[in-house]
């Protein structure tokens, strides 16, 4: 269970100042938003398991708690908040939805909320990335530059491959996650290469 996606309001916060419009601020306020509620979410489906909120924080301040490296990449220009929210958020739903349905209750619970919201990150941060392919020759070429750099993270997000996992049998087993990282994978690019397509942004090479 991860629980860092406080992490991302620090990320995504610094760009609120700075998006291009009122409309992209108020966007952007309310997904920050959304995401510390995401955080809180898990904090009190771990409490369930009898650790307090305060050894949790401990462990993310210690470095014993693992987090998904995704979290520490850069945000270096406008376009990142659309990949980000197209790309890593897509990932994650991609990743949580059959979480709605897994054996531990308060997991679950947390997860249908936070896939709802994760729905709306998504379809924000698609908008970004079809207002910038859209634009001029430059804001494309950001936009392009954006997918390149986080595609690859995106997909490292549906973690290592089923002959590499170490977790993927006993948590399948337990019927604690209800697709494989590879098929999880798949479905990811089955689903985004079309709406890049779409868009006129082209996908970095699969091989």
């Amino acid at each position: 269970m991860r629980i860092p996606k406080l992490l991302v309001c620090f990320r995504e916060g610094n760009w609120i100042t700075r998006a291009p419009s009122l409309r992209r601020k108020v966007a952007l306020l309310a997904k920050v938003q959304d995401e510390a509620g995401h955080g809180l979410y898990l904090y009190s489906a771990c409490e369930t398991l009898g650790v307090s909120r305060e050894e949790l924080y401990e462990q993310l301040h210690t470095g014993k708690a693992k987090y998904s490296s995704i979290f520490n990449y850069p945000t270096v220009t406008w376009a990142d908040m659309g990949a980000i929210g197209w790309l890593v958020d897509g990932a994650a739903i991609i990743n949580q939805v059959p979480l709605c349905n897994t054996s531990y209750g308060p997991y679950a619970g947390a997860m249908i909320r936070v896939c709802k919201e994760e729905s709306f990150h998504q379809r924000q941060g698609y908008e970004i990335m079809i207002k910038l392919a859209n634009g001029t020759a430059e804001q494309k070429e950001m936009a392009q530059d954006a997918l390149n750099r986080w595609w690859w993270p995106s997909l490292m997000m549906l973690g290592p491959t089923d002959a590499e996992s170490i977790h993927t049998e006993q948590s399948m087993k337990w019927k604690l996650k209800r697709k494989s990282n590879d098929d999880l994978r798949q479905q990811f690019i089955d689903q985004t290469v079309p709406q890049a397509d779409l868009i006129g942004l082209t996908i970095p090479n699969l091989i």
